[in-house]
């Protein structure tokens, strides 16, 4: 069946800043797929994204996640949002540090 793991930051093993491992056990073999939803509490976190590696993550009504990734001198960058519920809005720039919907 499906197994859920919630880490928040009133559990006695919540850390900050923390790189956190999951180990996934087969009693017989099996295919699966694994998804890792980070929901920052507050508006300053960025995260950061890393080159072709999908991440996922859910924001509430009203609220913005921030997330960044480095991109080498001389090279073009595609980011796509794909929504999988609600309707969510994309907006990136390269001289913002936090881009919003009237200054990207």
């Amino acid at each position: 069946g499906r197994d859920t793991v919630v880490v928040s930051p009133t559990s006695a093993n919540h850390c900050t800043g923390c790189t956190y491992t999951a180990l996934v056990s087969a009693y017989t073999a099996s295919t699966y797929s694994i998804v890792a939803l980070v929901e920052n509490t507050t508006a300053d976190t960025i995260t950061q994204l890393q080159e072709g590696v999908p991440h996922s993550a859910t924001v509430t009504t009203g609220r913005y996640l921030y997330f960044s990734i480095d991109v080498p001198a001389n090279s073009s960058i595609a980011a796509t949002l794909t929504p999988f519920s609600g309707d969510p809005d994309l907006y990136a720039s390269f001289s913002e540090h936090r881009p919003s919907a009237q200054s990207h």
